[in-house]
């Protein structure tokens, strides 16, 4: 554990917490199912390390695709959150726009904000905390999952 963390501020974007006293932001995009009452909630992060998860939300598993002359989006008949609540992340810190005044350098750090991060996002959103947590990644993110 790095230290202390203090929860500071949540919206539809951002987390944002003081970690040792260095401002922490953590970036996300959520998506409520389209099917409730829903049983699973899936948190998707992406590999890399370094890449944001904004390439899986737009391109693999989100709610639309970019459209092919990149000045729109075309639905996603394929996505998650037809089935299940969905977050991805962006992290570790300093991907997309995820940011900290110390960028993750471990696996335990990535992890001990992830947790953080999720603590929040149960606190501020009680609705979501009953149902299935399953988190998931490619790659490198594998790694951060454990």
């Amino acid at each position: 554990m790095r230290g202390h963390y203090i929860f500071i501020a949540f919206n539809e974007r951002f987390c944002v917490f003081l970690s040792d006293f260095a401002p922490l932001g953590i970036s996300f995009s959520f998506v409520a199912a389209l099917c409730p009452p829903c049983v699973l909630r899936v948190v998707r992060q992406t590999g890399g390390p370094g890449c944001s998860s904004s390439l899986a939300l737009l391109g693999e598993n989100g709610p639309c695709s970019v459209n092919e002359h990149g000045d729109g989006t075309v639905p996603n008949p394929h996505s998650w959150n037809e089935n299940a609540h969905a977050l991805w992340l962006d992290q570790p810190t300093g991907v997309g726009y995820s940011y900290g005044a110390i960028d993750d350098h471990s696996e335990e750090m990535v992890g001990e904000n992830a947790y953080y991060f999720l603590q929040s996002f149960l606190q501020s959103h009680p609705e979501y905390a009953k149902n299935p947590l399953f988190i998931t990644g490619e790659s490198y993110a594998g790694h951060y999952g454990k």
